[in-house]
């Protein structure tokens, strides 16, 4: 069962949310509940119970909607249902819109975006769907891409075709190896690769670590396609 509503909450009534008007959003389900040994754990990035049968689990889906939360200035919490079941929490803080004209996009004095000119770009992201989709507005700006599905798939496929990459979208959560390490071997077969890092979860101190090491720059999990490209371009200037 999902369910929205807009409530006044009090301090701490989800996670750490200060008092005050919010959308909630919880969705319910009937299965056999977290275990409480484990609850504490269910956010943590590569976490994951599933690790026999056809379907392994990764251990980013929770974490990644913890960090999209999180972007939003949201607040998640996961609580049990008697006497069986698990509830999701989500807050939002309410907002009234303001009655103004909408505007573009992108603004009339942002730089132009950049033809793609057929040029290739790499997508790496383990998770299909955000891959493909990623993948689909690379293509829409007239672009050329290579997909990999793990930072050991990318580096292999950037060997083979380092010259005519033009640049890299990057994931920055991703089992088996860490964004840091990928982008190290990438740079190792071409010093000069544009590097723009995504992710869904909003962690300060390794986003600037990997900007030191020379990543170009980073959007947050979900970005508009608008936001993509004027990224894109400013990183090809």
């Amino acid at each position: 069962m999902v369910a929205t509503s807009t409530r006044t909450l009090a301090a701490g009534e989800i996670e750490m949310c200060p008092a005050g008007t919010y959308v909630v959003l919880e969705a319910i389900d009937e299965g056999p509940g977290i275990d409480p040994a484990i609850r504490d754990r269910v956010f943590e990035p590569y976490f994951t119970t599933k690790t026999r049968g056809p379907i392994k689990g990764t251990g980013l889906g929770l974490s990644t909607v913890l960090g999209i939360v999180r972007t939003h200035g949201g607040f998640l919490e996961a609580c049990q249902v008697l006497p069986h079941g698990t509830k999701m929490r989500i807050a939002f803080p309410a907002h009234e819109a303001p009655q103004a004209a909408l505007e573009p996009a992108v603004a009339p004095g942002d730089a132009p975006i950049l033809a793609g000119d057929d040029r290739l770009v790499l997508v790496v992201d383990d998770e299909p769907l955000v891959r493909t989709a990623t993948a689909t507005t690379v293509r829409a700006l007239g672009y050329r891409t290579l997909e990999a599905e793990s930072g050991t798939q990318a580096v292999e496929v950037f060997a083979t075709h380092a010259d005519g990459i033009c640049a890299v979208v990057l994931d920055m959560l991703m089992p088996g190896s860490s964004a840091s390490e990928v982008y190290a071997a990438l740079r190792s077969r071409r010093a000069d690769v544009p590097v723009i890092l995504v992710t869904g979860s909003s962690i300060p101190h390794e986003i600037d670590a990997l900007l030191d090491q020379g990543v170009r720059t980073w959007l947050a999990k979900p970005f508009a396609a608008a936001d993509f490209a004027q990224v894109l371009s400013s990183v090809l200037r």
